[in-house]
């Protein structure tokens, strides 16, 4: 088993990044920010709706958005489960269960395109897969330690089962896990933790921070707010690609998570895109919270701030308050995100066919395709 080790030699070249003026990697800072907005229609192409048949009624789609050529999958309160491109509900994959071939109402999905398999994580440290077409094919057990029974999030890429977690996870104090990558028979390969040792429960370690976004087809961007880097990773391979600027906004473990300072900022979203950055910035009050969508443009070397997080006017569809991922389909960049019905514009309904903008109805899917 190879085991990812942070070396002395990465650690004096994070406190060296940080002494220079100059920096050789781009610092993160929501104060950074030029007096000019710009506009989502900067750099949003096109807007598209699946809605999703009320075949089988599901609260929401989660955030396993598994798109291929002409299927997609989704992690559901109903299972799993097997739609077309247009939102036709085409089967269950596999089901709840305890037998060997099912799995747990906890789980995580990923979906190997090429060779037509989905792999599921249930409950403990099992790996289940099924082809394209909802056959069982094989079970096993995956190799995670104590703390890493709940991930977050997983990918499949090149051979390899990717899995991720919340940032500081609460419980005892520890070196937080930050990501496991295991081959496809569940044997880890490497894992990677944090420098520090955080504190657990009642403090701000507990948080529970979503900090990964996919990168390219390939790898990833992770970034964890108690610590100074964002990482690109990509297999045995994992490089600094950002850094985080020293300052009050900076989310320290020991604060006080029931009464929040008012100076911090945490990034709950994270898009790395061919020619831009996207974040969002929260501060830590329960109520009032102040968002905001920071935009770096990679060729100016500029930080805008959104004068609008709308995705198309006059909707109730926001970057500031849904989930979103990133992913490519087809060749292009996508933003995706789940929906309710009554929160598109009225001007989609017709479009839509006969939905009743009623709360019972299923899910949309929406697909924020990025300008070329």
């Amino acid at each position: 088993m190879k085991v990812c080790i942070y070396s002395l030699f990465l650690s004096l070249l994070l406190l060296s990044c940080f002494k220079s003026e100059k920096s050789p990697y781009l610092i993160l800072d929501p104060k950074e920010h030029i007096s000019e907005f710009i506009s989502i229609s900067e750099f949003v192409d096109t807007v598209m709706y699946i809605p999703l048949d009320t075949s089988i009624l599901i609260k929401g789609i989660g955030r396993h958005f598994l798109i291929d050529d002409d299927c997609m999958f989704f992690d559901t309160s109903e299972g799993i489960l097997k739609y077309s491109r247009q939102g036709t509900f085409l089967q269950k994959i596999g089901r709840v269960g305890g037998a060997p071939q099912e799995y747990t109402n906890y789980k995580a999905i990923a979906m190997d395109k090429e060779n037509e398999r989905i792999y599921v994580y249930s409950l403990p440290r099992k790996l289940i897969v099924y082809n394209f077409d909802g056959e069982f094919l094989n079970s096993f057990s995956v190799e995670l330690p104590d703390d890493g029974l709940y991930p977050i999030q997983m990918y499949y890429r090149n051979g390899l089962i990717y899995f991720f977690y919340r940032n500081c996870l609460g419980g005892e104090t520890r070196k937080s896990l930050f990501w496991i990558i295991t081959d496809t028979k569940g044997q880890m390969k490497t894992y990677r933790r944090s420098n520090e040792i955080q504190l657990g429960a009642d403090y701000a370690a507990s948080y529970g921070l979503f900090g990964v976004n996919v990168k390219d087809k390939d790898s990833f961007v992770y970034w964890d707010l108690f610590n100074d880097t964002v990482f690109h990773v990509n297999g045995m391979e994992t490089e600094i690609a950002y850094l985080w600027d020293k300052g009050k906004f900076r989310l320290l473990d020991t604060d006080n998570f029931e009464v929040p300072d008012d100076d911090r900022r945490i990034c709950t979203a994270l898009v790395d895109a061919d020619h831009f950055l996207l974040l969002r910035w929260n501060t830590m009050r329960h109520v009032s919270a102040q968002v905001f969508l920071s935009y770096y443009d990679k060729k100016e070397k500029k930080t805008y701030k959104l004068d609008d997080s709308h995705v198309v006017p006059k909707s109730k569809l926001s970057l500031l308050n849904h989930f979103f991922a990133y992913e490519r389909i087809d060749g292009r960049e996508y933003l995706l995100m789940g929906a309710k019905v009554n929160e598109l514009p009225d001007d989609m309904k017709d479009s839509l066919g006969n939905l009743s903008y009623e709360d019972e109805d299923n899910p949309i899917l929406v697909l924020i395709r990025l300008n070329k």
